[in-house]
């Protein structure tokens, strides 16, 4: 039976970082970093959508496009991205695996 190269004296796989694909400091800061990006988007098309509907010389057809982008921007950014982060920071078997490449037989 062979021991996998980043075995901890545990027993554990994870190279003592919880899971995690980064050690725990560079997890944080990349949890910090990328959820400020997504409470600015969730903020940002919240403030588009209700300039749009409030002010009355925004209702123009053109505008009505530009809130439909920032309503599909805002879904991204309430769906995608919290999942996208948690992906991110966790272990996973195909992190940073490309995905064309072929499965071990």
């Amino acid at each position: 039976m062979t021991t996998p190269v980043n075995s901890s004296s545990n027993g554990t796989t994870d190279g003592g970082t919880g899971g995690l694909a980064y050690p725990v400091w560079a997890a944080a800061f990349i949890a910090v970093a990328c959820s400020l990006i997504v409470i600015g988007t969730i903020v940002g098309n919240i403030l588009v959508c209700t300039a749009v509907s409030i002010v009355r010389k925004l209702r123009t057809p053109s505008n009505w496009l530009i809130v439909s982008l920032a309503v599909a921007d805002l879904l991204v950014g309430l769906l995608v991205m919290p999942l996208a982060i948690a992906h991110e920071v966790s272990e996973s078997s195909y992190h940073n695996v490309p995905f064309y490449a072929p499965r071990a037989p």
